[in-house]
């Protein structure tokens, strides 16, 4: 055996054991800047009585971050070394059999396999000269880690299993057994292979921009980005906007890199048109008012949730399903009652309806999703007290579940978890036990559910992102202070974290909002009437910075807000309507950026505006609705650009409620999808499409969750069918 000296300092602790004298472990971290690759020198010092102790600090745990695709770190390596000087013993002898390595992870159970130590009898006998000595090597495979666990982070806690003799000139005179342990912290993680998506294929007429999607899965994130288009430009956002300055179709390739240095490559096409002809005007092309089902209560509210689209007849146009109903305080069949429609996107012909559903009530909220792995699309609609499974194509019913004593509040998050669809849903019980709930999304069964005093989401509910980056989904709750505020769950229902923030009938916002890599929660405070950032790296649920701004009470900071960064200087805008105009802050400074004054004669409703690329260039634009003056549009600098009235569906004032923008008819233009109801009676009365005269974007915004992404920042865009990525 090799002497070695090493140098005592640094992490050490004391563990008394008997045989009068104590041991202890001293870490000592080596990086070899060569390979990146982290190894962990461990040592056992052997004190013995009457010796003055070199005063050492505490023990703390290290962390080694494992790659199980990379070429580099391959194994975690412990060298055991030890040294005698006390005057009483002359030698030592030292034989190590095995060690018993540990990984925990949380509250989870524990993994533990024995991992044998070369050779037998004793390894080293140690004299008295006060140097180290090597006595075993301990190497971990990386491979034998991984393949036994999943991503996440452990404590690997090492037992050497042997025996230490020691004895005075020369005599046996006693023995130590069983010997203390070491720890680390070890986070394991990229044990998914690096790929990428360049999505696609895009087209568009010469002049007008294409919008490209990257997405990217395993590997271990932050990525980068590369764009290549294939005309000598590039880009390094990861959903970059660029315009061809020829026709022709382009290849475009996208390489994406982690941050172990690995990359992944994917292709596309881009087809460019030659420019001419001459754009749509805009105009209604088809409206539909229908009768809604009567209610027998008092106290009506109205339907307002958001169109969602899909094409389920496989025609290349978009169908358009929404959800109308009341809500009543009153008790009774019939006081909460509404009904479910498909629309042709094209024409507006009924494909399916449904209804009556009692429970339903107002603002029902929808998604598409392909909930049984039948590769068909389902929708899903969260009702009053009812949540339903139906099959998009005819309107059938998979599943559904009604249960009076607790509101099913809304939106819902949708999650493939492995090759499982799960579906979660928040049940109000106005302080009670209520809680998330987990179903599995091919019959509606419940796995799960927390229960936590949920009060009142309302009209917000859910939203769904890792925020934190540790390569899991957070679910994330608006509600009341009186019953969790805005709170954080995983996917489990297990409740991470609760700030007390009211923030009921808000979806919260998740975006990066100071640019560290960690997406952050946003909501309108309505207690301060400010709002409210929550640091998403924090597992407390801590604001990023103090709530700033001021928002009206009852209408700024009722409904949930857009966040986008309009102007691409990296800085999102928090975009709220309030009675009578818009306002505009900057989350980064966080200041007032404008406030754009409504351009009508009277006060405008305060149902949120729409982040959309109305126009097909390579700007953003504000669509905002204004009760009876129907839709208006403003640029990314708040200039007032255009005005489309609202319909005449009956007699007396048209109020414009929600919206949603896309190409709905496959025309390659902006269509509008709007509901009104034109005799305020408490439940919409007519659908709408309205032509645009702005190229879509390639490819075209979809709208299969309300407020488009489960990020529910209110911004018209791409999201690939159930892409976890863009959650």
């Amino acid at each position: 055996m090799v002497k070695k000296k090493l140098l005592a300092v640094a992490i050490t602790a004391m563990l008394m054991v008997t045989g009068g004298f104590a041991l202890y472990y001293s870490s000592q971290k080596k990086i070899e800047t060569t390979t990146q690759f982290v190894s962990w020198g461990q040592q056992i010092l052997i004190e013995y009585p009457n010796h003055e102790l070199v005063p050492f600090s505490n023990l703390t745990p290290t962390t080694l971050s494992v790659l199980h695709n990379g070429t580099v770190r391959t194994a975690i390596h412990y060298i055991l070394s030890a040294k005698a000087t006390s005057l009483q013993y002359r030698t030592l002898a030292i034989d190590l059999r095995s060690c018993n390595v540990t990984f925990k992870c949380g509250t989870s159970p524990s993994n533990t396999y024995i991992q044998p130590l070369s050779g037998n009898g004793v390894d080293v006998s140690i004299p008295l000269d006060d140097t180290w000595y090597d006595i075993k090597d301990i190497t971990i495979s990386i491979s034998d880690i991984v393949g036994s666990l999943t991503d996440g982070t452990y404590t690997l806690t090492v037992t050497p299993i042997g025996t230490i003799f020691y004895s005075a000139d020369n005599t046996f005179s006693g023995m130590v057994s069983p010997l203390p342990s070491f720890s680390d912290t070890l986070t394991i993680s990229g044990t998914a292979s690096l790929a990428c998506n360049a999505h696609g294929p895009y087209t568009a007429i010469l002049g007008n921009s294409i919008t490209c999607t990257g997405t990217a899965t395993g590997g271990t994130s932050p990525y980068t980005w590369l764009w290549d288009f294939g005309d000598s430009t590039t880009s390094t956002l990861q959903n970059p906007s660029h315009t061809y300055t020829t026709t022709g179709t382009k290849t475009i390739t996208l390489t994406v890199t982690d941050s172990a240095s690995h990359t992944a490559t994917d292709s596309s096409t881009a087809t460019i048109s030659p420019s001419g002809g001459t754009a749509p005007a805009w105009g209604t092309i088809w409206e539909i008012t229908h009768t809604s089902i009567a209610n027998t209560g008092a106290n009506t509210d109205r339907a307002i949730a958001q169109p969602v689209l899909c094409d389920v007849t496989g025609d290349g146009i978009q169908d358009i399903f929404t959800t109308d109903g009341y809500s009543d305080n009153s008790s009774g069949l019939g006081n909460n009652n509404g009904q479910v429609w498909c629309f042709n996107g094209k024409t507006g012909a009924t494909i399916w309806h449904y209804g009556p559903i009692y429970d339903i009530g107002n603002h029902a909220v929808m998604s598409i999703h392909d909930l049984d792995g039948d590769g068909k699309p389902e929708l899903l609609v969260c009702g009053y007290h009812i949540t339903i499974s139906f099959n998009a194509e005819n309107g059938s019913i998979k599943w559904s579940e009604i249960d009076r004593a607790y509101r099913h509040d809304k939106p819902a998050v949708v999650l493939k978890l492995g090759d499982t669809v799960y579906v979660y849903t928040c049940k109000n019980s106005n302080g009670a036990p209520g809680g998330i709930v987990k179903r599995l999304g091919s019959t509606g069964a419940v796995v799960a559910q927390s229960t936590a005093p949920i009060e009142g989401p309302c009209y917000g509910g859910l939203s769904a992102a890792d925020i934190n980056n540790d390569g899991k989904i957070e679910i994330l709750l608006g509600d009341e202070n009186t019953g969790v505020g805005l709170s954080c769950f995983d996917t489990n229902c297990n409740m991470l974290w609760s700030t007390g923030i009211e923030c009921s009938t808000q979806a919260p916002i998740i975006a990066d909002v100071n640019g560290d890599g960690y997406l952050d929660v946003i909501v309108a405070d309505q207690e301060t009437h400010k709002i409210c950032v929550v640091n998403g790296a924090s597992p407390t649920g801590a604001l990023l910075f103090p709530e700033f701004g001021s928002l009206p009470s009852d209408s700024g900071d009722i409904f949930t807000a857009s966040v986008y960064d309009l102007h691409g200087d990296g800085h999102l805008e928090y975009i709220i309507s309030v009675s009578g105009s818009i306002l505009v802050y900057d989350l980064t400074t966080k200041t007032l950026d404008a406030t754009i004054a409504n351009p009508h004669s009277s006060a405008g409703y305060y149902f949120p505006p729409i982040i959309a690329n109305v126009y097909g260039d390579s700007k953003m634009e504000i669509v905002n609705i204004y009760g009876d003056y129907g839709i208006d549009v403003f640029d990314s600098s708040y200039k007032y650009i255009y005005n489309y009235p609202a319909g005449n569906s009956g007699t007396g004032a048209s109020q414009s409620l929600v919206t949603v923008i896309a190409d709905i008819n496959g025309d390659g233009y902006n269509e509008i999808v709007q509901l009104q109801d034109p005799h305020w009676t408490g439940c919409y009365k007519s659908v709408r499409v309205i032509q645009t005269s702005g190229a879509a974007t390639s490819p075209a915004a979809t709208a299969k969750e309300q407020f488009y992404t489960y990020k529910r920042g209110q911004v018209s865009q791409y999201v690939a069918y159930n892409d976890p990525d863009l959650l």
